[in-house]
């Protein structure tokens, strides 16, 4: 469909155009004929007014010898017509052959340029025997000095002679246009649909593709449908779209894919969440329960006993609240973060107190090394102490008693960099690159039921607030680590201690 109408435009623009080049070669030709009579013919009233003459003593004019020379131009040139015109335009005299004028006074204007002789050819004049049409012309004055009474005026066309010429013209480019016309579109047409022809194809190639996307079930491709690479051979914009198209078709399905794999996420986050919040109420509620039922039976230790694991799930349940709380607000970026200095180390240690005890009584070796004498740095001190808390949490959990885990603080170009090094079992290679999904456990039995994959989703968040990111690099039983940076404030530096 695209190439008929191609077909059919090139038709009508070679027709337009050949009809165009026809009307316009006719008028410079008539443009150029003109120009070259009147340029040839140029002097020919002077040299007449010149040779005879046609003026009388007294400044009258002399009848006779005007008639004589009209009857010497018409034998040089049959279609010249002569007038004698005085100076306000009026026609005092014609060639004697008895036809009528059409009208008896012309225009002054043309003639005073001709004499002047500062006009491009052709300059056209009135033509008293004509219907209005103006003609190329020659003219003299018939005294030989100013101010002129009487000019010779010579039309160098004569309006039979014009029609006679203009028609065998007018038959010659009939002829001529016809063979043109027929020339153009005989080798035009052939020339322009073959150079058509690999651009409409290459366009129906890509509306192929497009509607072959468009008709296929995302979820059972493991590639987009594209335009094959290998026939882009071009550099122009059907090439810029069907590589762009290549692009957005492949985007488009790893956006799709990445959505499933959200969903998954999601729909397995349900089920995790629902244990998480499950297990606890559960413990609660039955504990709660019998302390309600057996309380006089109960002695105080049993009453204390149930009341600790009654708070511990309670804290339990608080905490995992508190999470999906925290990563919905981070995720509907309903967090507007304010951003100060502060010393990142003096941080850092607040939260090392923090966890004293826990790793105390877990057995691990909990420390801080800092190689920066400055580490002032600017964020939201509050979410950062809490990106912190998380990753130190994750790591005393996933450490096993005698093992250790260090902060690291170190200077790195204009930002300070922080790791946090734990010496567990370390975390397979293709675990890592889901890690940082929301409610992903890469080993859930090895962090119990406290963890629903929360922790490191806010932390990450957290840090892309802060324009930063979070990588993490493991060994399988060696350990893993984690590592972000931040700004430094203005005008700090971070020296590097000795």
């Amino acid at each position: 469909m695209l190439f008929k109408k191609l077909a059919l435009a090139l038709v009508l623009l070679l027709f337009v155009v050949g009809l165009a080049n026809i009307l316009l070669t006719q008028a410079l030709t008539d443009q150029s004929y003109q120009s070259g009579t009147q340029q040839l013919h140029r002097n020919l009233a002077a040299d007449l007014a010149q040779q005879l003459p046609l003026a009388s003593i007294n400044g009258g004019l002399d009848l006779a010898s005007i008639g004589q020379a009209f009857e010497i131009a018409k034998s040089i040139n049959p279609g010249i017509e002569l007038y004698v015109v005085d100076s306000d335009g009026r026609v005092a005299s014609i060639s004697p052959d008895g036809q009528q004028i059409a009208r008896d006074s012309i225009a002054m204007e043309p003639l005073l340029q001709f004499l002047a002789g500062d006009s491009m050819y052709p300059l056209v004049g009135g033509d008293p025997l004509g219907s209005g049409e103006e003609m190329p012309f020659s003219v003299a004055p018939l005294s030989a000095s100013e101010p002129y009474q009487h000019y010779l005026y010579a039309v160098l066309q004569s309006d039979a002679s014009d029609q006679m010429v203009r028609q065998q013209r007018f038959e010659t480019w009939q002829t001529l246009s016809v063979m043109a016309l027929i020339g153009s579109l005989a080798l035009g047409l052939p020339l322009g649909l073959w150079l058509l022809y690999p651009f409409s194809r290459r366009v129906l190639r890509l509306t192929e593709a497009v509607e072959s996307f468009r008709s296929t079930d995302l979820a059972e491709l493991d590639r987009a449908p594209v335009v094959d690479p290998k026939s882009i051979k071009h550099r122009d914009e059907i090439a810029r779209l069907e590589t762009s198209f290549n692009a957005m078709s492949q985007d488009i399905l790893n956006q799709y894919q990445s959505l499933q794999r959200q969903d998954n996420l999601r729909r397995e986050m349900v089920a995790n969440v629902s244990h998480d919040l499950r297990t606890p109420l559960t413990a609660l509620h039955g504990y709660v329960e019998r302390l309600s039922e057996h309380y006089e039976t109960l002695d105080d230790d049993e009453r204390k006993h149930f009341l600790s694991i009654s708070l511990r799930h309670s804290a339990r349940l608080g905490n995992l609240i508190t999470d999906l709380f925290e990563l919905s607000r981070l995720d509907a970026s309903e967090v507007t973060i304010s951003k100060e200095p502060f010393a990142l180390a003096e941080l850092v240690q607040d939260v090392l107190h923090r966890f004293a005890l826990r790793a105390s009584k877990a057995g691990v070796d909990l420390r801080l090394e800092n190689t920066c004498s400055s580490t002032q740095v600017n964020g939201d001190i509050g979410l950062i102490e809490r990106a912190i808390s998380n990753l130190i949490d994750n790591a005393i959990d996933y450490s096993s008693s005698g093992q250790s885990v260090v902060i690291q603080i170190g200077a790195e170009n204009e930002h300070i960099l922080i790791r946090v090094i734990d010496h567990g079992k370390g975390i397979a290679a293709e675990h890592l690159p889901l890690l940082f999904e929301r409610y992903y456990r890469a080993e859930p039995k090895l962090g119990g039921d406290k963890h629903a994959g929360l922790g490191l989703a806010i932390t990450k968040r957290i840090l892309a607030l802060h324009d930063q990111a979070i990588h993490v690099r493991s060994v399988l039983g060696r350990g893993t680590t984690f590592e972000f940076a931040l700004p430094l404030q203005s005008g700090a530096a971070a020296t590097p201690t000795q």
